[in-house]
């Protein structure tokens, strides 16, 4: 943090004032989905699962232009790029699968902030996730969530490979879709696709309740300890809240 001087500040926040505390964790959700599909991408191998594979040694040493001598060389590096490929897989699966949580989080959050809580419990918490975006923002700002844009539409999709993951049913390879879902990178694409998901969402929202933009952002901004510190001591029925920023000289 060479360069930079803290910039702090004190809260004082009398707990007797509130019924409750709520805490959030849509930021966190958000940003482990970032991170896993930065992850994805750079695991991800050169050539998928059904291009590099046994059936085709004799093709992959005739073009590793002499950097592999035989057909055990290759059987190695067929090896590696399926391990490789199962990592990639993972860490984009976390990806997809972290993003709709984070949008779970925080269209149940911002419906208890701005709804009555008996309303929320008893009528739409139950809903799917493309309900209470386009149900809970109507009632609240009184506008129509765009259900042709492309955020819902990525939205659809994010759910449909967060299904597809949590869902699993086996399949005889032969099917195509099955292939499909091995090979090319499948889904570290549908990964991306989430994260845009996430932010395509944040945009149609604020442009709908643009006094939401500020904690909208904390789905498209990474949680970082390098850039924000916060430290709480609570004493009696007192908490203080000390937080500091990194500020340009």
């Amino acid at each position: 943090m060479s360069g930079r001087k803290p910039k702090s500040k004190i809260t004082k926040i009398d707990l007797t004032e509130f019924d409750e505390l709520r805490t959030t964790t849509y930021q966190t959700y958000a940003t482990t989905a970032r991170e896993y599909y930065r992850k994805a991408e750079e695991r991800k191998p050169k050539d998928d699962v059904f291009t590099l594979t046994a059936k085709n040694i004799n093709k992959v040493v005739n073009e590793s232009n002499g950097q592999l001598q035989d057909q055990d060389a290759a059987l190695v590096l067929v090896k590696q790029n399926m391990v490789q490929s199962l990592e990639t897989n993972e860490y984009a699966s976390i990806s997809i699968i972290f993003a709709q949580m984070a949008l779970e989080a925080y269209i149940y959050e911002y419906a208890v902030r701005r709804l009555p809580q008996s309303l929320v419990d008893g009528y739409l918490k139950r809903g799917s996730l493309k309900s209470k975006w386009v149900v809970i923002s109507q009632l609240i700002t009184g506008k129509e969530f765009p259900t042709g844009g492309r955020g819902f539409k990525l939205l659809t999709e994010l759910i449909r490979s967060r299904d597809g993951l949590v869902h699993h049913e086996s399949k005889k390879t032969r099917d195509k879709k099955v292939k499909e879902r091995m090979g090319q990178h499948y889904w570290v694409k549908k990964a991306k696709q989430g994260i845009q998901a996430v932010d395509e969402i944040v945009k149609t929202l604020g442009h709908i309740d643009p006094a939401e933009k500020k904690r909208l952002s904390y789905l498209t901004t990474p949680l970082s300890f390098d850039t924000l510190c916060i430290t709480i001591r609570v004493h009696g029925d007192i908490m203080y809240v000390k937080w500091e920023s990194p500020e340009n000289d």
